[in-house]
């Protein structure tokens, strides 16, 4: 084969939510010969070998680089092999047969410290814009009494900034629903 037909990148876009949606579509992936081999911003590379049936994991976990290598190691002692990270987030595959567990997580308790400490992370990152924003609005506001909205750059440049950080602000508000909700589901697993 040549280079290009071993390898190839997929752009698809999952969400912290849709882990499991994530995790099948990467399991699928291997069942054709295609096993990840890099993860990026909304990419994946693939790279092409026999189809096997391989199981995908991923962790959130904000590490220092010395204490990486003791938690990849870690993972590794339990039948995973760390793929490669985006950010915080972790990814890691194990074969599907074998006498090791499926689960990153033996218990729901890790499972929710995992979207705590996720929700920690969304939440110092969206406080300034969140708090920011009715600020951004009030000078936009005053742009129009004063006719400013005339000027191309606050017109194309500061309107649609503003209009972004919107945007984004409401797609983070939404992320801390949908995991919210994850870890109320989780908790309820512990009670029964």
């Amino acid at each position: 084969m040549n280079r290009n037909e071993d390898t190839k990148i997929i752009v698809r876009t999952f969400f912290a939510w849709q882990e499991e949606k994530e995790e099948k579509w990467l399991r699928e992936m291997s069942k054709k010969g295609w096993h990840l081999s890099r993860v990026g911003f909304f990419n994946y590379k693939f790279k092409k070998g026999s189809p096997m049936d391989m199981v995908y994991k991923f962790d959130f976990k904000v590490l220092r680089k010395s204490e990486m290598e003791d938690y990849i190691m870690m993972f590794k002692d339990s039948g995973w092999e760390h793929i490669g990270n985006f950010g915080s987030w972790f990814y890691f595959r194990t074969a599907a047969e074998g006498n090791h567990s499926l689960e990153l997580y033996s218990d729901n308790r890790s499972m929710i410290e995992k979207y705590r400490r996720l929700l920690l992370v969304l939440g110092i990152i969206s406080f300034p814009v969140f708090f920011s924003l009715p600020n951004l609005y009030m000078r936009i506001i005053d742009m129009a009494a004063d006719s400013v909205l005339n000027n191309p750059i606050v017109f194309n440049i500061y309107l649609p900034f503003v209009i972004l950080l919107t945007i984004v602000e409401m797609v983070v508000i939404y992320a801390v629903i949908r995991i919210l909700l994850i870890i109320r589901k989780l908790r309820k697993d512990i009670r029964q």
